[in-house]
């Protein structure tokens, strides 16, 4: 009797308790698979065959298909079988292009986004090494008219020798445009060799560039990002590269530079609003006199000892500039990475904190060593 009772009681938990959950939240929880895995839920049961209809998200990589015509295919009959009624929050395409005729498929995926109120967009390019040289893609820029779109995020072959991605001269972005995050991509540049693709968005908000560059080999170029609006920028960039950056961002709050070399950056206007700066590479002097000008009003600040090395040189007249030392009055937060790879000692870290800190009695100093946070005490240290 009590085996029979235990039994009954196991057919009762072996119920399919996912079936019963309702369509909005299967939908959310279908929104983080990848659409190939998805649409393979249509063979559970008849209620799920309609159900991948509904996908407001939709994510197509080339990597997990057979072929590339099996790539195209899929997505071509996914977005024929959708409910076309049915608005995109996201569109995530991750191609592989082998000839120019497979561009037909990119314009067919960014014209039906366009279409179906897409608000989050992101492309990822991929050349075959036979078309590197010969591959040249100007991003379309009838997809920026479309009001619905608040993020936009564009990937080229980084190893291609030259950008395969390339943007027009001015963007013309719609109103919801918040946040654009390129990547190894060209923009256009004017006559007179200067590029200022951003000054007509108005409202966007968060910028990345990472290996960006632009379309002439001329060294004397100019790259402005304008933009009164801009917020949180993040630039990364290659040592090698000789375009000077010139910054028109009165009310950036956050500003990240990585592989950006200093005497490349100049600033067109006063960062008073700025309240984050990470600096995560190695920058070429004169790297003080940047943060006495445009960075003293920070309140977190995250520098690696490669930076800090930069500042050895100003250290040689310490004695005399003691009343211009650095002037970080608000700075609440001090990160510094160690880097694994360059011998730098506790000492010296301290030397140098010592002369950027004089003016900053509330700022906590944390050490980043092998990937674990420290808590950083300047007095701990003496100078030898």
């Amino acid at each position: 009797m009590e085996r029979l009772s235990l039994c009954r009681r196991n057919r009762r938990d072996d119920k399919d308790r996912l079936s019963e959950l309702p369509n909005n939240l299967l939908l959310h929880i279908m929104s983080f698979m990848e659409t190939r895995d998805a649409i393979q839920t249509c063979v559970l049961a008849k209620r799920w065959k309609n159900l991948c209809k509904r996908l407001n998200n939709l994510s197509f990589n080339f990597e997990y298909s057979r072929s590339r015509n099996n790539f195209q295919d899929f997505v071509y009959w996914t977005l024929f079988r959708r409910d076309h009624s049915i608005s995109l929050l996201k569109l995530r395409i991750y191609s592989y292009f082998s000839c120019y005729r497979q561009l037909e498929l990119l314009y067919c995926v960014m014209e039906y986004a366009a279409m179906h109120n897409v608000q989050h967009l992101d492309i990822d390019m991929d050349v075959d090494i036979e078309l590197i040289g010969r591959f040249s893609f100007e991003f379309d820029p009838f997809v920026y008219f479309y009001p619905s779109l608040t993020t936009l995020r564009l990937s080229g072959d980084i190893f291609c020798p030259t950008p395969t991605l390339k943007l027009p001269k001015i963007l013309k972005s719609p109103v919801s445009l918040e946040t654009l995050r390129l990547v190894y991509v060209s923009f256009t540049t004017s006559e007179n060799n200067i590029a200022d693709p951003f000054s007509n968005c108005n409202f966007l908000n968060t910028l990345v560039l990472v290996l960006c560059s632009l379309d002439k080999d001329e060294n004397d170029k100019f790259f402005h990002i304008s933009n009164s609006n801009l917020s949180n920028l993040v630039l990364v960039g290659s040592t090698c590269d000789v375009f000077k950056i010139v910054l028109s961002t009165p009310n950036l709050r956050s500003l990240t530079l990585n592989q950006i070399c200093s005497d490349r950056i100049s600033f067109a206007c006063n960062l008073l609003f700025l309240e984050e700066i990470i600096i995560d590479s190695c920058l070429y002097n004169p790297v003080c006199s940047i943060w006495l000008d445009v960075f003293s009003n920070v309140k977190k600040m995250t520098i690696t000892t490669c930076t800090l090395d930069t500042v050895l040189d100003d250290l040689a007249g310490l004695e005399i500039r003691i009343t211009q030392s650095p002037r970080f009055a608000r700075l609440e937060s001090l990160i510094v990475k160690k880097d694994p790879c360059m011998e730098f000692s506790d000492v010296k870290v301290n030397r140098i904190l010592k002369y950027i800190l004089q003016n900053s009695p509330l700022a906590r100093v944390d050490l980043v060593k092998n990937g674990k946070l420290y808590p950083y005490s300047i007095l701990n240290y003496r100078h030898p």
